[in-house]
């Protein structure tokens, strides 16, 4: 099992935008992919950013790993987490995630481990960035706009 984000409210209510254009939902549907591409590398950033946890070796290979605390995002060790950090095209939206079984477990912790959350913030921060850029695209139609991306 891997983990997964779905991106996809502005392209699930089309018949809400349709008085905005088409011209605007491309615009706006341009935005929800940008958001889906800040989001995997948001989540990217955020793993290779290092942690602060306990240091320790390890070996085959030997290297030394410094570890996350509980709360921050994993510290990257071998690469495979980030490169397995995705997003995909869907038919209704985009899919960020992460197919390697782990990331899960290191998303929302486990019964003997704290969280080490690194989508949910990433997610958090792409969609901030994306609202604000929204905002922007539409202007005097913010109060519709805002009916719509609650």
């Amino acid at each position: 099992m891997s983990v997964e984000i779905k991106l996809s409210g502005i392209l699930t209510k089309r018949g809400a935008l349709m008085t905005l254009g088409a011209e605007m939902q491309k615009r706006l549907d341009a935005e929800v992919a940008r958001a889906a591409v800040n989001t995997a590398n948001n989540a990217r950033s955020a793993v290779q950013a290092g942690g602060s946890g306990i240091t320790y070796d390890k070996y085959n290979p030997r290297r030394t790993h410094q570890a996350s605390a509980p709360g921050q995002a994993p510290a990257t060790d071998t690469g495979r987490l980030v490169s397995s950090i995705t997003q995909a095209k869907q038919p209704d939206g985009w899919l960020v995630g992460s197919k390697v079984n782990y990331s899960k477990w290191l998303e929302f912790g486990t019964q003997s481990m704290a969280e080490r959350p690194f989508f949910r913030p990433a997610l958090a921060k792409a969609r901030k960035e994306w609202r604000e850029r929204v905002i922007n695209l539409v202007g005097a139609k913010k109060v519709r706009l805002e009916e719509v991306i609650k």
